[in-house]
């Protein structure tokens, strides 16, 4: 039921032919107070940060969360992280056929994976 209302939703936005890209991902950092005491050097992010990362899988038409991981370094790449989550690492628990999720171009390009503009 959530799968069919998220890709009417994208086809209402988009065109008939993206509908079956129903899910998206995206990751973000958290930003820590000051280095961490143990492997703090392992948090130092791209934007010279110290944090966490967030990597999460929603549902467009209403942003409910899919699938997530938390707590990863910051030194570790957006697609790094998405590697541990359950839709990577099963994506056919979660796509059929002709079936995808939308990420940004820092993502792999996998059948089940559209990275646009890449």
């Amino acid at each position: 039921e959530e799968q069919k209302r998220a890709q009417q939703w994208v086809e209402g936005r988009t065109c008939q032919e993206w509908r079956s890209g129903f899910l998206c991902v995206d990751g973000t950092p958290f930003n820590l107070f000051q280095k961490p005491g143990w492997h703090g050097e392992g948090f130092f992010d791209k934007n010279s940060n110290y944090s966490l990362t967030a990597q999460v899988v929603i549902l467009p038409y209403n942003l409910h969360i899919v699938d997530y991981v938390i707590g990863i370094p910051g030194s570790l790449h957006n697609s790094n992280v998405f590697g541990r989550t359950r839709v990577a690492q099963n994506p056919d628990d979660f796509f059929g056929a002709n079936q995808w999720l939308w990420a940004d171009s820092v993502y792999a390009s996998q059948v089940w994976c559209v990275t646009p503009f890449k």
